[in-house]
């Protein structure tokens, strides 16, 4: 989630003083008391989260259930002994948004969501009132049989939720306020209901990123996926069926790109990953031209992970040298072809943690997982990521008898909530790079990949060095 401090621009933005206007429902405005952005506004379109100030919090949220004009607004705060003229409001939008989309000229009132009880959750970190994020699983079974599956996906685990149960957890994320939800797996497309939920969500108040091998997306669905709080990822490893097929299997390839091309007819927003091993190196530049005469948004090519089936593919693992040089070819190519296409670039050892400014010089140990984030199984139980999935000593709750909102605010995420600290590592906290390195925050790759909740990280950097 890309977060902004500053407006990108301000040259179109106008409010007048006399028209009426409510919030957009293209945003979602909220608070965090106990967390170091406390007041954020989200775009669900553009997928932009934006730092706010409290007076322009109290606006908003005052125009979410209010059709007013400014005037009016000026008059409400007055009487709660906050002066501010007209043009000082329009101007602290301006300031912190940079875009009067926020506001919509309307006579009608935004329908509102169910209003939730804000709790102040008590932690030794900072912690969102309710998940910024969330990763569900519709299902683990997949179409594919991928070499380098993290997850070892293929068979669906037995307690499936069934659809209806879907439609009440997304109402549950729109009331919460929760900005973002990805739809993974396992391939989510083979799930029964995947095509009467994705139609579902188009009308909900949340952004939804799907992740796809693209292999089961035609014509209609691709028109559905075209609603603009969607953005879908699909799969390609290679830049012909040759080489992106010897990862996900024969006539992959054609299938992708026929699915792509349907995602690009519907108008759809689409972005590429790419998954870089040693056997497709050489294509990145070709793969970087397809998916600008596709029509994506963005390639991102993201180093094979070693974790999973991965794990045992000796002849795609990638070393140290071919790392860094996979680093500069990217840097290369996002010069080159900047103007047409964001290339992106990313080890997933190296988790990005955009929301946790504060974990620098913290001898805490904390992440993403419950304190921003959390994950639903396919069976409804709640985790605080995708990678403690494979271990129920992990669930905090199940959706089944429980709302999400008693499971985030509950006791069982302690061990998530600042009660770690680097001391409690058992390589970590004598290690020289501990101070810089971000990797030691990620305790449930750790566990994933070795058992061990408190052991050394994979992609460690000292034994890489060590090598």
């Amino acid at each position: 989630m890309t977060q902004k401090n500053h407006p990108k621009t301000g040259e179109d933005f106008f409010i007048s003083s006399r028209e009426r206007y409510t919030l957009s429902n293209r945003w979602i405005v909220r608070s965090d008391p106990n967390f170091h952005t406390h007041y954020s506004a989200f775009n669900i379109d553009g997928g932009d989260k934006y730092k706010i100030s409290g007076a322009i919090f109290i606006i908003l949220k005052l125009l979410e259930n209010n059709c007013l004009t400014i005037e009016q607004v000026c008059n409400y705060l007055r009487e709660k002994g906050i002066e501010l003229q007209a043009a000082e409001i329009i101007n602290l939008l301006k300031k912190d948004l940079g875009t009067s989309d926020i506001l919509t000229k309307s006579e009608n009132v935004l329908s509102p969501l169910v209003k939730r009880h804000q709790t102040f959750i008590k932690s030794d970190v900072p912690v969102a009132s309710t998940p910024y994020e969330a990763e569900v699983h519709f299902t683990n079974a997949c179409n594919l049989k991928c070499r380098h599956c993290v997850y070892d996906a293929g068979q669906k685990i037995s307690n499936q939720l069934e659809a209806d149960s879907w439609f009440k957890i997304f109402d549950q994320f729109e009331s919460l306020e929760t900005f973002r939800v990805i739809i993974s797996g396992g391939e989510p497309l083979v799930y029964p209901g995947a095509k009467s939920i994705i139609r579902y969500l188009t009308s909900k108040r949340i952004r939804i990123e799907l992740l796809t091998n693209g292999t089961l997306i035609d014509e209609s669905l691709a028109v559905i996926l075209s609603s603009p709080n969607f953005s879908t990822t699909v799969s390609l490893d290679g830049a012909d069926s040759e080489t992106n097929d010897l990862l996900r299997g024969q006539g992959c390839f054609d299938r992708v790109i026929k699915g792509l091309k349907f995602l690009s007819k519907a108008g759809a927003c689409f972005h590429i990953a790419t998954t870089v091993h040693k056997r497709n190196i050489h294509q990145l530049k070709d793969l970087v031209e397809i998916a600008i005469r596709l029509g994506a948004k963005s390639i991102n090519f993201i180093l094979l992970d070693p974790l999973g089936r991965a794990k045992h593919q000796n002849d795609l693992l990638l070393g140290p040298s071919e790392i860094s040089n996979i680093s500069h070819t990217t840097k290369r190519l996002a010069s080159a072809y900047g103007d047409s296409i964001y290339v992106g670039y990313l080890d997933p050892s190296i988790p990005e943690y955009k929301d946790l400014d504060t974990t620098k010089g913290n001898s805490k140990i904390f992440c993403t997982a419950g304190t921003t984030r959390i994950a639903i199984r396919s069976d409804g139980i709640v985790f605080p990521c995708v990678y403690s999935f494979h271990d129920n000593k992990f669930a905090m709750g199940s959706t089944k008898s429980q709302n999400i909102e008693d499971i985030w605010i509950s006791e069982s995420w302690k061990l998530f909530r600042g009660s770690i600290e680097l001391q409690n590592l058992n390589e970590c906290k004598s290690c020289s790079l501990s101070k810089t390195c971000t990797l030691k925050i990620c305790r449930l790759r750790a566990y994933y990949n070795e058992g061990d909740f408190f052991g050394k990280p994979p992609g460690c950097q000292k034994a890489l060095m060590q090598h």
